[in-house]
């Protein structure tokens, strides 16, 4: 199920990276809040007790010169007032703050017993009663917290904040970028209108060197399959001179038996066959350029039939009804020419075409009745034979040549032999339809 969350953190690994950093920050700020404010609570509790105790000490002698002096220092921008004599009590909560609590606990663990600490609300304050002759008290306003929360928060909205512009750097220069140069490179692959990827001159230098990278590697490979194109078909075509020349010379022979010139034409025959698979593969890769359209299958099996009926080879058609599918019509139609040429040469004559739909994958099957000497289980490649003497031997080419051609249109291919009935199946399956 595709939630916010899932749309915003877990499609995207820079974010998880910037969640998990703010996470560890509130953490480690939330523990230093704590952890530093017991410190501080506990160290100004030992001073505040000391400091009192002097208090008490100068009020014990009863010596009012001392006394005067001691309360014109307090009374001096300390920001703690002295008060002689008795007070109300004030009782209000203690606010929620660790340094505060480790400020009373030390505190009265040194003065339990001469002396009270209380908090008052409006205004915020901290109160030190005496709570034996001679009696006074301290209050000292309490404000340091507001500057400490405002801290704490100020520094989490500043790391949030940074961490927010270096998701969005991050976003615009590095994620951005990459996506799009994955987006043009399936594009390199799909549209034989792209030759380059493409992204914006301001991108970072990281960027920029991986797109010339993949930009001279597309423009090597590109390079190597065209070359071996241009091998393939020159090879293919100049050899092919020389064995007409051949076959020319021994069907003038006069001498040679007629079996002897028989397997020779048959060798001839089979190396010219080669070679002009060889040259099918030469030229294969050319599919990757053919536009793709969306069309009936069955129409296309019809006008094949044609084609084989006009030299006079009959193919069984067996259509049913199918949505239209996506395919590129020259290699498709070369796919299905190099099938059904398999199935003749390697049958007894007799080829089934059908079409089906099998849930919601439009499927075309090619059936043929082979000789039973080459029966085996099960037949999963065209290469695979149960004899060494196997017409199948010389069609590793073939086989390639159609698994290319499959690839090029998305196609699925299964084989089967079934050996009850000596037929060879083909499966051709097209994609899914949405």
């Amino acid at each position: 199920m595709s939630t916010p969350f899932n749309k915003i953190f877990r499609k995207h690994m820079w974010r998880r990276i910037v969640l998990f950093v703010l996470f560890v920050e509130i953490i480690v700020i939330s523990a230093l809040f704590m952890q530093g404010g017991k410190i501080m609570g506990g160290r100004l509790g030992i001073m505040t007790a000391k400091m009192v105790n002097m208090v008490d000490i100068v009020l014990l002698q009863n010596n009012a010169n001392m006394t005067q002096q001691m309360m014109a220092v307090f009374n001096s921008d300390t920001f703690i007032d002295i008060t002689l004599g008795s007070i109300n009590n004030v009782s209000d909560p203690i606010p929620l703050y660790p340094f505060v609590h480790s400020f009373k606990r030390s505190f009265e663990r040194l003065n339990s017993q001469k002396f009270e600490l209380s908090y008052q609300a409006n205004p915020p304050t901290i109160w030190i009663k005496k709570i034996s002759p001679p009696y006074f008290s301290l209050s000292a306003p309490f404000v340091g917290h507001q500057f400490y929360t405002v801290t704490i928060i100020s520094l989490l909205l500043s790391n949030f904040s940074a961490l927010f512009l270096l998701d969005n750097w991050f976003n615009k220069k590095i994620r951005l970028p990459l996506k799009h140069i994955a987006s043009e490179s399936i594009k390199l692959v799909n549209d034989h209108k792209a030759h380059k990827i493409r992204v914006p001159e301001d991108s970072i230098t990281e960027i920029l060197v991986l797109t010339d990278t993949l930009n001279t590697m597309h423009a090597d490979i590109t390079l190597m399959i065209k070359e071996r194109e241009i091998i393939l078909a020159e090879v293919a075509h100049d050899t092919r001179t020389p064995l007409s020349r051949l076959r020319l010379a021994i069907e003038l022979m006069e001498n040679e038996s007629e079996v002897l010139k028989e397997s020779l034409i048959d060798d001839i025959n089979e190396m010219g066959e080669i070679l002009n698979q060889t040259m099918q593969l030469a030229h294969v890769n050319k599919a990757l350029l053919e536009n793709w359209i969306l069309g009936d299958i069955n129409q296309l099996l019809t006008h094949i039939k044609h084609q084989y009926a006009r030299a006079s080879i009959s193919l069984d058609l067996k259509l049913t009804e199918l949505p239209l599918v996506r395919y590129k019509t020259i290699s498709m139609t070369r796919l299905l020419y190099n099938v059904i040429d398999n199935s003749i040469k390697y049958g007894n004559g007799w080829v089934h075409i059908s079409t089906r739909l099998e849930g919601n994958l439009p499927t075309l099957s090619i059936m043929n009745k082979i000789d039973g000497a080459y029966s085996n289980n099960k037949i999963d490649n065209y290469n695979e034979k149960s004899k060494a003497n196997s017409p199948l031997r010389n069609d590793k080419l073939g086989l390639h040549i159609i698994e290319r051609i499959a690839h090029i249109n998305d196609l699925l291919i299964t084989r089967r032999y079934y050996i009850d009935r000596e037929t060879y199946e083909v499966n051709i399956i097209f994609p899914a339809i949405q």
